[in-house]
Formats: structure tokens, sequence, C-alpha cells
């Protein structure tokens, strides 16, 4: 089997000679070598030319990287999960391997090689989001380990150790502002949003299923969802004391859809750079079906909609995808966004750059590159996106086929 891997290769078990004194790695993450993962690529070199503005930083093969947040001082906090030595096990006279969370910080001096590898926080196994307040703080959130009472965590990074918060439920979204996180509270459960303080968790109950969260002040904190009962967006404001109901795009989602066809509505990703710049991502799921009615595939119509302060416009993606992963948004820095987790089942993730109404397909460096999840540094137009890479090149399908990976366009690229 052909192998693909970048010659820039993130060395994992070591931070590097200047590597600062604090934090140190962790000792059981240091180890997590002798854990391979389920498929452990071999470490060919492979140069990767850059494209279309975009280069690879390099590639992750212990474990994933489920997310990335950018601080305006050039920091770049890759989270995610890796596989560890746990614990002994003499009944097998061997060492048993298990999921632990993991954080990469890059720097904005060496943007190629991690400064520092964090081990995560003891109450998660499995970090699924990331955050960082204006602040430059760091906040994660993730599964509890199996033994553990509750679900979930929400945890803050102090620079050398971490406050650990519980939660009942596996959040769906996380956003951060001062020394608060608020989670969502996923659809299949009683539907809401809690805001997790150091003095406690308080649940605010909405009148929508709410799906994605943004904060941009602990007095200015947006929620958007569905309506529990009809295809209609909602969004709701936080001033610190109340919420109050927005106005929300309200296209015609069902336009050139047949009514047995239409699934379901959905929110992606909700992107606030500020009071009059609000993006949103919605999802309408299609179920097309075929002469004997039926058809196990659903696609998805892809809408992106722009809030300027005073009214809404909105753009449909050219094409229906078909669904696999949740679309998350990313400022350009220049008025546009870039959009990641495009999916196509069967294929890789594609990313695309939207502006002005006009959506531009974008191919990451690399082999069958598929792009999850993208951030950028405030202030500026440099992007990062998070995605992986194909394993073998000669295999179409993604599946048990692909190394996590991790892309930067240096600000570089003019969209």
């Amino acid at each position: 089997m052909r192998l693909l891997i970048t010659s820039l290769m993130i060395v994992l078990s070591a931070c590097g000679a200047g590597a600062p004194a604090s934090p140190q790695p962790d000792p059981a993450a240091a180890s997590a070598s002798d854990c391979p993962a389920e498929t452990s690529p071999q470490r060919d070199k492979l140069h990767v030319p850059a494209r279309d503005g975009w280069r690879l930083v390099g590639t992750f093969p212990e474990g994933e990287i489920n997310d990335i947040a950018a601080t305006r001082d050039g920091t770049l906090w890759a989270i995610g999960s890796r596989e560890a030595r746990r614990a002994e096990a003499p009944e097998a006279g061997r060492s048993e391997c298990s999921r632990q969370g993991v954080v990469l910080k890059y720097s904005a001096k060496d943007a190629d090689r991690p400064e520092a590898e964090i081990a995560g926080p003891g109450c998660a196994e499995d970090l699924a989001h990331g955050a960082v307040a204006a602040s430059g703080e760091l906040w994660v959130a993730g599964s509890a380990p199996s033994e553990s009472k509750t679900a979930a965590c929400v945890a803050r990074w102090t620079g050398r150790d971490w406050r650990e918060y519980p939660l009942e439920f596996q959040p769906e979204d996380l956003a951060v502002t001062g020394d608060e996180a608020w989670v969502v509270r996923p659809a299949d459960s009683p539907p809401i949003v809690t805001q997790v303080t150091p003095a406690g968790s308080r649940a605010h109950r909405l009148k929508m299923t709410p799906m994605a969260v943004a904060a941009l002040s602990p007095t200015s904190v947006w929620v958007a969802g569905v309506h529990p009962r009809a295809d209609k967006i909602m969004i709701s404001h936080w001033d610190g004391r109340a919420w109050q109901a927005v106005p929300s795009p309200a296209p015609d989602i069902r336009a050139g859809v047949r009514p047995d066809e239409f699934e379901s509505l959905g929110v992606s990703d909700l992107l606030v750079l500020g009071p009059r710049d609000i993006w949103l991502d919605v999802t309408a799921g299609v179920h097309p079906l075929d002469s004997d009615g039926d058809n196990d595939l659903t696609f998805t119509k892809e809408l992106l909609a722009h809030w300027d302060g005073s009214s809404w416009s909105w753009s449909w993606q050219p094409g229906r995808r078909r669904l696999s992963t949740m679309p998350e948004l990313g400022s350009d820095g220049r008025g546009g966004v870039w959009l990641s987790g495009l999916g196509i089942y069967d294929g890789p993730d594609e990313i695309a750059h939207v502006s002005g109404g006009r959506w531009t397909p974008i191919t990451l460096p690399g082999d069958l590159a598929g792009g999850d999840v993208v951030t950028m540094r405030p202030g500026t137009s440099r992007a990062w996106v998070a995605g992986y890479l194909a394993v073998d090149r000669d295999v179409d399908n993604m599946e048990g086929n692909q190394i996590s990976a991790l892309w930067t366009t240096d600000g570089t690229v003019s969209p």
C-alpha cells in the first residue's frame, strides 16, 4: 500500500529543545507511541505542494484533531484525542490502550511544529470542541471516561492546569466569553442552553430547539436553532439579564423540493463577528425517493445567510451534497467566510470560500484531502483548517483510509 504522509511531520512525543518550561508534556501522552491507533501508517515522507494559497502544516497519525481555535497573538490550539497507555493489564501481560484528550499549542513564531502538547483534562477522554475567550483563555469540551458518573465536561486551561465543570449531556456546540462557557444540549434530550461559570451552571430554556451558540461578551450571547414544530429558523440574544428574539432569515427552504422528499431543517453553525455582522449556515435535508418510493441517500441544500445590521441576505450552495458532516464557518478577515465540512458521502469533505454570494470551492493540498473545521487568527486574514488526508491514494473510500491533518493559508490567500 502506498502511503501519503507529509514531510512536515508533527513530533507529538516531545516539544523540542527550546520548548518553554510550562506547560510540560504529560508523561502518559509521551508514551502514546506504544499504543498505536487501529491503523498506524508508516511514516514515509512525501512532499505535498501548496495549492490555492493553502499549505499542509503536518499530520497527526496517532489520533485526530476535532477542533481548532486561534487567538489574537497568533497562538493556535488544536483540540482532539489520541491513543494512549492507560494502565497495565497483568492478566494479559501487556499494556491496555485507550483514548486520551490532547491539546496541541502552536505559536506564531513556529507554525510548523507544536510548541507544547498538553494532556486533556481528566474529566474527558475525547475532546470534541474548543474555543478561546477574548483574553486568549482556552476552553474545551468532551466526553467523560466510561467509569465517570457524568456524560461529559467542559474545562478551562489556566496555563498550568485544568479547571473542570461536569455536564450531564454531550454538548453539540461551545462558546466562551469572560470566565464563562455556553454549551448547547442536543435535540434528542430536553433541548436547552447551559451557562457554565465558576459559581455553577444555569440552564436556559428557549422557544426553539437550539443548535449553535456564539458569544461576543457576557452581555452579548447569540443562539440559533429551529422552531420545534415548524420549518422556521430562530435566533435569540442574551444581554446578560434576559433573552430576546431577533430577526431571522426566512428563505423558502422547501423551494424545488417535493413535499414527500423534505426531511429536516437544521442550523450547522453560527458565526458572530459583531452585532451587525452575523453569519448563519443552515442545512435543509432532502430525502429523494426512487421509483419504488424509497431511497437511503440523504442530501442537503446548503444555505448561507448574512445579517448586516438591517436585513438578511442569503445564498444557496450550488447543487446538493450528500450529508456526512456538519459544516463550520470561519471569517476570512475580509468580509467573506470560509465554510468547511461540506460533506460528500464516501469522499473528502470540501471547503469553500463565500463572498458576495459567490461560492468558490477549494481543493486542499494532498490526495483526497478533506477539511472538517476552520478558524482564523483575529485581526488578520490567516486561516487554519483541520481535516484529514488519505493514507492510500488508490483507495477512493475515505473510511478507514485517513489520517488527521492541519493546513494554513499564512494569510496569503486573496479571495
